[in-house]
């Protein structure tokens, strides 16, 4: 309504135009495909110290200046001929989810939904289990995002490394267990890079129609792929570890888990480190 007032009362007035009524002019809206652009809520904490006083201009510049050289290699491993994914966690989703006000109040069941989509093909790679077989820790992680490397190989033959893309989530992706199975398997080399369901309508009445729902959002090349996946599925890589930590720093004031950028594995076990994405 307020760009209906604004169409009104500005543009219209400002070119003599008899404007529509609130109905068309929403309808028209609709039927051309659009809708008002909604800024993204998420901050980083940086950017949210800076707003606040707690981060100088200087600080804040060097921040704004990875981020930008982060964005460019990103589109630079994106329009190259590599394999290259991204992955994250997505929004928990609730079992039993219906438009019944009664079933609102009852206890329900979490059910995650981690989800990788390769850049290339737009192809999209759904696990979903629920909180009775699993939860979220490093070993679940691991499991799907190095059982899912491994079904893509071997790689194609214009690409020689698989870039996955990511936050910084330390239980999700930048911990010990995740890089000592990447280090445990025989593989090319690997470069990790640190940086859509439909359901309005839809009843669940248990966690597997998730997975329908999922495969249905697309038919066009071909529906989502999707994994349901319960507790036998999950492996506990931490009960063998090569490596005990993967922080770059040792004594207080050194680098930490959380200053890493990319993580690059070898066939020979070694891993290679960035602090900074300008660095080699």
């Amino acid at each position: 309504m307020q760009l209906y007032k604004f169409y009104k009362d500005d543009w219209c007035t400002n070119r003599g135009v008899e404007p529509l009524s609130a109905c068309t002019f929403s309808q028209v809206f609709g039927e051309q495909s659009v809708s008002l652009y909604r800024p993204k809520k998420d901050e980083c904490d940086l950017c949210a110290a800076f707003k606040f006083g707690n981060l100088s201009q200087d600080q804040c510049d060097i921040h704004l200046q990875e981020k930008e050289r982060q964005e460019r290699k990103n589109y630079s491993d994106k329009v190259n001929e590599e394999c290259v994914y991204t992955m994250d966690l997505q929004s928990l989703l609730l079992c039993t989810r219906s438009n019944f006000s009664r079933l609102y109040y009852k206890t329900k069941l979490a059910v995650h939904n981690f989800t990788i989509f390769d850049l290339k093909s737009h192809d999209v790679y759904r696990f979903i289990w629920n909180e009775t077989e699993e939860g979220l820790k490093a070993n679940e992680f691991s499991t799907i995002i190095t059982s899912f490397v491994r079904s893509q190989l071997p790689l194609p033959d214009h690409a020689n490394k698989l870039i996955l893309c990511s936050f910084g989530c330390c239980y999700q992706n930048r911990n010990t267990t995740l890089s000592n199975d990447f280090c445990a398997r025989d593989t090319p080399k690997w470069r990790w890079t640190h940086g859509m369901l439909q359901l309005k309508h839809k009843t669940i009445n248990v966690p597997a129609d998730y997975v329908h729902a999922c495969r249905s959002a697309r038919n066009n090349p071909h529906p989502y792929g999707v994994k349901y996946v319960n507790h036998e599925y999950f492996k506990q890589f931490n009960q063998h570890l090569l490596y005990t930590t993967i922080r770059p720093g040792r004594k207080a004031g050194e680098p930490t888990v959380t200053d890493l950028r990319t993580l690059r594995y070898c066939p020979d076990g070694n891993i290679f480190y960035k602090l900074r994405f300008s660095e080699n």
